[in-house]
């Protein structure tokens, strides 16, 4: 949980108020909040881990970073402790820096003290209270180019005083193929690394790799017994402890490192790599790198090969495929079946899936989140509730369907109007044994009444649904009635949330005055959960809001000056929120858009703001 985010809401009905407050969120949750009035509370939290972020980060952050990992990778004996939401670096058991993201900003936690800089032109936060960074107790915020220098002098700092040794910068870097590097102004080399896992870089790969991908582990899938070992840069097979195969990303290509003796192919056609004395591929000696259709080839061949000599036996081809609905056949002119892999997590399945898929998941969600003491644990493929030790539900994906497992005896439900599946027999999901398919609106609404029937069995206590909410201004056009067919409960929309919902056309409009807006040198963008606001130091241009589901731009003109003009607008100079923004222009057309670009041009001209070419 975040330290310093709060949430302050007050509830209020006809009688009395009551203030809630100190309530400790996660950074970067989502949070809406309706009720029968005004819906329920959902919260959705940032899943991403640190090495995420930093490839989602800007271009400065990325540079801001680079620096500083440039100069920590010249310390000798150095080493990195790399969890899910930050970066350690050590030299033995000393503690030298951390970097982890706060929100946004990209953090450097420096093993100093920071009484010693008091008074210093250092801009940090002490953070020798905090029990989770006390080796690490002194926070700079890389929010410029000036604390990344700072940082660095401080590192350099901590350096001297503990007499770390620096490698010399080589003419030439001779690492591994994913780490470029870059110069920079203050003359420390940059080393740039790509953080990409072995899945992302598959999915971001050519067709041609992929192809040549699924044609061996079409071949691999087949072997009886056959279990995959991912990690996060590789992914090896193996029989029992027996070693088959690995594969792994050199750079951008992709290579398939098989358990087989090189010498035993010396001066034969094939092309390829000894890696004996490779220590972290002892196991798999043979580099086949995959760069043509005709290296695929050889590889199949091999591999054939290395089954032959183990005795390996191979499953039949079946007519259809009946395993997990994620993986897909097709069949190749050479005869052999292409199993592709779906390796989206949960959460970016969620992130593709239809409008009314969403509106089902965050209907059960809702109901699931008012349990006193429910608890989530989220898994690449999966999301699972708890309270206490005792399952309650289960979320996946089977292909593009989305899925409720509920942990209820599904011979209580034989012979009724509930659609579903017993899963008793699946190991994996024998504590939810109830598989229900949200294919449709009813079946969601069916899964909520056996989620009650549960609630009811287990005596589980519901939250109370607050009567109004305080502060928060709710209009008609910016509540999406997702709960149509669900007691009709309401939730307000986050403006990414009504965006990824939009039409094309509405997108499209969206992007032509964005794309107009950034073209101004110097401008920035304010992000909130309704609204993009955009300044040009410190003077207000736009403001950018969906209403229902059209977008509106809020222009900083006097309305007064276009009257009798070929522009339509609306006058909202009353309205508090707005008045720095107080046209309001709807864009309920490609006219419309061309039209709210005319204006920003003379907003511009009117400032004496420069834009772009």
């Amino acid at each position: 949980k975040a330290k310093n985010a709060r949430l302050a809401i007050i509830f209020k009905d006809s009688t009395e108020e009551v203030k809630v407050e100190n309530e400790e969120i996660v950074e970067n949750e989502e949070i809406a909040i309706a009720s029968d009035d005004n819906a329920f509370s959902i919260a959705r939290r940032d899943f991403r881990d640190f090495n995420q972020k930093l490839a989602d980060s800007n271009e400065a952050v990325k540079e801001r970073y680079n620096s500083i990992y440039s100069l920590i990778a010249r310390i000798k004996g150095v080493r990195v402790i790399e969890s899910k939401k930050q970066q350690s670096f050590k030299k033995g058991n000393d503690s030298i820096i951390r970097m982890i993201f706060r929100g946004k900003t990209l953090c450097a936690l420096l093993a100093l003290n920071p009484k010693d800089y008091e008074n210093s032109k250092y801009i940090f936060n002490d953070f020798t209270e905090v029990k989770a960074h006390a080796n690490y107790p002194m926070c700079m915020r890389l929010t410029s180019d000036r604390q990344a220098r700072w940082t660095i002098e401080l590192l350099n700092d901590l350096i001297v005083k503990n007499g770390y040794e620096l490698e010399e910068l080589p003419q030439i870097i001779e690492v591994v193929p994913e780490i470029s590097e870059e110069a920079l102004d203050m003359n420390n080399r940059i080393i740039k690394r790509d953080f990409r896992d072995f899945n992302q870089k598959l999915e971001d790969s050519t067709d041609a790799i992929k192809d040549r991908y699924n044609s061996i582990y079409s071949l691999i899938a087949r072997i009886n017994g056959v279990r995959v070992i991912e990690s996060k840069k590789q992914q090896s097979f193996k029989k029992g402890i027996a070693p088959i195969i690995r594969f792994a990303f050199r750079g951008k290509t992709l290579c398939a490192l098989l358990a087989l003796n090189p010498k035993d192919y010396e001066n034969t056609k094939y092309i390829f790599k000894d890696f004996t004395e490779v220590k972290s591929h002892a196991n798999y000696p043979m580099c086949m790198r995959l760069t043509s259709d005709r290296q695929a080839r050889w590889t199949i061949e091999l591999l054939n090969d290395l089954i032959i000599k183990n005795g390996y036996e191979l499953s039949e081809l079946p007519k259809p495929i009946e395993v997990e609905p994620e993986i897909i056949e097709e069949e190749l002119d050479t005869g052999l079946s292409i199993v592709k892999r779906d390796f989206r997590t949960f959460n970016e399945k969620l992130e593709d899936s239809t409008g009314a898929v969403k509106d089902r998941y965050d209907s059960i969600y809702s109901l699931v989140a008012r349990i006193k003491g429910v608890r989530i644990i989220e898994s690449k493929k999966q999301q699972s509730f708890k309270k206490g030790n005792n399952s309650v539900a289960r979320l996946a994906f089977r292909g593009k369907t989305l899925c409720a497992l509920l942990a209820l005896n599904p011979k209580e439900y034989e012979n009724t109007k509930y659609i579903f599946k017993d899963f008793t027999e699946v190991k994996a999901h024998a504590n939810y044994p109830m598989r229900v398919k949200l294919s449709s609106d009813r079946q969601a609404r069916w899964t909520c009444e056996l989620l009650n029937d549960l609630i009811v069995k287990q005596g589980y206590e519901l939250n109370e649904l607050p009567k109004a909410i305080e502060d928060l201004t709710i209009s008609d056009e910016d509540i999406t009635p997702f709960y149509n067919n669900f007691n009709r409960k309401t939730v307000r929309l986050s403006f990414e949330q009504k965006l990824r919902r939009a039409k094309k056309e509405v997108k499209q409009r969206y992007k032509t005055v964005l794309d107009f807006i950034n073209e101004i040198d110097g401008v920035r963008v304010i992000e909130s959960e309704y609204f993009r606001t955009f300044r040009y130091k410190n003077k207000p241009i736009a403001k950018i809001t969906i209403k229902g589901k059209t977008v509106n731009v809020y222009i900083a003109l006097n309305p007064s000056e276009y009257v009798n003009t070929k522009y339509k607008f609306i006058d909202v100079s009353h309205i508090k929120k707005y008045a720095n923004y107080p046209m309001r222009v709807k864009l309920s057309s490609d006219r419309q858009a061309k039209w709210a670009c005319e204006l920003i041009n003379e907003l511009c001209i009117k400032k004496g703001i420069e834009r772009g070419d």
